[in-house]
């Protein structure tokens, strides 16, 4: 196995004490290659080794059979031989059948939806490590192998094919059996670090980029062990009939028979009566082949019967194990989250971080560096920071936001965070700010009229997205009265200046009197948005009035802009939101 994985490059070795090791899905398609017949036979052995150790003795044992027919003298050898392979069969079908019914572990839909994510997903089925401090960098570099490995093969069918593929993303997850980690302490960092879903608790799941627009794969069936039952008991029997038919053609060539199963269909017909516990009529064998034959026929039904209501049991817990994924597990919305600060963004981080109850993972693999938060409500959530605050510049919102949504396919993006507010006697510190209207100052026309230098607007005035406009007001109330934070909308200014003057507000006031608060990114990032096809809007907190600014609020209502973010989520505002990016 070791040496199958080493060639095929999916052996991850730090040396031997750290090494890790993937297998592939049970069903995949697979490049055509050829590394010599030892690899080819390794490689197939270890992709069918259950196959190999049900099907190989028997097979072995059926040639040596035929091997020995043609001599009468070792007849009784061949029997014996014959006989062997009734018993493995049945003890190697028994066992794997009857182990679920018997096994102290847990009953539940675990075990089933384990085979089924090995089926389609890679798996990580052996990670050592005895160094602690390397487990994180081991586990980061069997992910990345797998990434590798992933788009490495897809190019080598994209060249068969004709088709030169310059980039992939891969969507797949990686599935972490438990009980292929050699150590409790690596076994405790990778399941708090990728914890499955409840219940899961024999193995965890790794996701990559997954997006809500690929294909939905449905689980395939796990193997019907009762199929290969009755296949191999229907041919062991036919075989069967045909020595019991040559035995007693033997016999009644030196004495008279009337009864005896002399043809290869009386013969039949005997052993099919003898199975079901019944004399066959007519029928009345003459040897003593014939009468071990039926005590060997004797137990058949009732294991019969026992591998058949096994079998109902596997497929009633298979269909128990998938009906959960058939509800509407499934993400349909993906959500980009905008921030600038790192006070935005540790609170947006927090704030899903306590309802998700999991650590947000961040990921290196895009021109973006983003911070998955987790599945909610049916919405997958991706964070995102700008390193420049304002609209101009080669890592502010317009160029990270464009970058972002070209990499992450999103189908609604919010910038959260921290405003000023316009009206303080109206509002408060803390209160939610969310957009009905963008206003943009920073593109203007200075005009001399009568020695007086004045001010055209000139910039857009844009509408946010109105689902999740719309969205915002229906949960409103709800969050009201939840939190006692007031949420107010209306129009927001967009300047990319930073305000610290009473005059320079004062004269905002005068000339916007509708304008309830303003940002320095709002119409940044609603033309990165609008230009990839996708809805925005800005939901931000008041933090101060741009009059005496200090960052005494900023904490607060940074976290009251997620906590308003995530209510929109958790409750599946957002599923109105979702359509397909330009």
């Amino acid at each position: 196995m070791l040496y199958a994985a080493a060639r095929d490059n999916r052996l991850i070795w730090q040396g031997t004490d750290g090494f890790a090791l993937l297998e592939p899905p049970l069903v995949r398609p697979r490049a055509p290659r050829w590394w010599g017949l030892r690899h080819a036979l390794a490689d197939r052995a270890d992709r069918n080794w259950s196959t190999v150790v049900l099907s190989a003795p028997p097979l072995l044992a059926f040639l040596c059979v035929l091997a020995l027919l043609p001599f009468r003298a070792l007849w009784w050898t061949a029997i014996i031989l014959l006989f062997i392979v009734v018993i493995y069969v049945a003890a190697f079908l028994t066992v794997a059948l009857l182990r679920p019914l018997f096994s102290r572990r847990p009953r539940g839909p675990a075990p089933v939806q384990l085979q089924l994510l090995s089926g389609e997903h890679w798996t990580m089925t052996l990670f050592h490590q005895v160094n602690p401090a390397r487990i994180d960098e081991l586990f980061d570099r069997v992910r990345e192998r797998l990434r590798e490995l992933l788009i490495a093969e897809t190019a080598t069918f994209g060249r068969l094919t004709g088709t030169e593929v310059t980039e992939a993303r891969v969507s797949k997850s990686l599935v972490c059996r438990h009980d292929g980690i050699t150590t409790s302490t690596a076994r405790e960092r990778i399941a708090a670090r990728h914890g499955g879903p409840a219940g899961h608790d024999g193995f965890s799941i790794s996701p990559f980029e997954a997006h809500p627009d690929d294909a939905e794969r449905t689980p395939g069936r796990p193997i019907a062990f009762v199929r290969l039952y009755f296949f191999g008991l229907t041919a062991v029997l036919l075989m069967l009939a045909q020595t019991l038919s040559s035995e007693e053609r033997g016999a009644c060539a030196q004495v008279t028979c009337t009864r005896a199963a002399s043809s290869y269909w009386d013969a039949l017909t005997w052993i099919g009566y003898e199975v079901v516990w019944r004399q066959p009529p007519h029928t009345d064998p003459v040897t003593g082949w014939a009468v071990v034959l039926g005590w060997v026929l004797t137990p058949l039904l009732p294991l019969t019967v026992l591998v058949s209501l096994t079998a109902a049991l596997r497929h009633w817990r298979y269909l128990d194990a998938i009906r959960p994924d058939k509800g509407g597990t499934h993400v349909h919305t993906r959500l980009l989250i905008v921030t600038v600060t790192e006070t935005e963004r540790d609170a947006v981080i927090t704030a899903f971080e306590d309802y998700v109850r999991a650590d947000a993972t961040p990921s290196f693999t895009h021109k973006v560096p983003k911070i998955r938060l987790g599945e909610i409500a049916g919405t997958e959530i991706f964070l995102i920071q700008a390193a420049i605050a304002g609209a101009i510049g080669a890592a502010t919102v317009s160029s990270v936001v464009a970058d972002a949504i070209r990499d992450l396919k999103p189908h609604c993006a919010i910038i959260a965070g921290i405003c000023y507010g316009l009206k303080p006697a109206e509002q408060k510190l803390g209160d939610v700010l969310v957009s009905s209207v963008i206003r943009d100052l920073d593109y203007g026309k200075f005009e001399e009229v009568a020695g007086n230098l004045r001010l055209r607007d000139r910039g857009e005035r844009v509408a946010p997205s109105p689902a999740l406009h719309l969205a915002s007001l229906a949960a409103q109330r709800g969050w009201q009265l939840e939190s006692g934070i007031r949420v107010r909308f209306g129009e927001m200014l967009s300047w990319n200046k930073v305000i610290n003057s009473g005059l320079v507000v004062e004269a905002l006031r005068e000339r916007y009197p509708d304008a309830i608060g303003g940002d320095m990114e709002g119409s940044a990032f609603h033309a990165a948005v609008r230009w990839a096809g996708i809805e925005g809007i800005v939901i931000k907190s008041i933090c101060d009035w741009a009059e005496s600014k200090s960052d005494e609020f900023h904490e607060t209502a940074a976290a009251n802009s997620a906590r308003f973010v995530l209510h929109l989520v958790k409750i599946g505002a957002l599923g109105s939101a979702r359509r397909a990016p330009a």
